[in-house]
């Protein structure tokens, strides 16, 4: 009799075997449905292609916000100035930045406010601003 019992309880057809396959199937798709799966890998994608884009633009841009928010000391009036065949940082600075001040310090902020890498060379035809104070 217990044999019995226990062949009808596995039985395909049987109550529950239906209830206990059904509870497998529920906890089965308690996931995320395929679906929400690729939406989820599409945010993600999205997200971390926005991060590149920011990351990207920023080392882009690091000399030109640099020079906007240096510091308050670079505050002031500039001249622009066109760089012509064999100028140089030096010799702009001493030409046309504020008279009394070290030149290293004039030269320093002219690569800040331009972008300017210190191995950077001029190009003739080059424009520059150069602080006046």
């Amino acid at each position: 009799m217990r044999i019995t019992a226990l062949s009808r309880a596995t039985d395909d057809s049987s109550p529950g075997y239906r209830r206990e396959a059904r509870r497998a199937c529920e906890r089965r798709d308690q996931g995320r449905t395929p679906r929400a799966a690729r939406r989820a890998a599409l945010l993600a994608g999205v997200l971390f292609g926005a991060c590149i884009i920011v990351l990207g633009l920023g080392a882009v841009l690091d000399g030109q916000i640099a020079g906007l928010f240096a510091s308050g000391a670079d505050e002031g009036r500039y001249v622009e100035v066109t760089v012509k065949p064999g100028d140089t940082l030096w010799r702009l600075a001493r030409e046309h930045g504020p008279q009394g001040r070290d030149i290293r310090e004039t030269v320093d902020r002219i690569r800040t406010v331009n972008g300017l890498h210190q191995r950077a060379g001029l190009v003739p035809g080059e424009r520059l601003l150069i602080p006046v104070r």
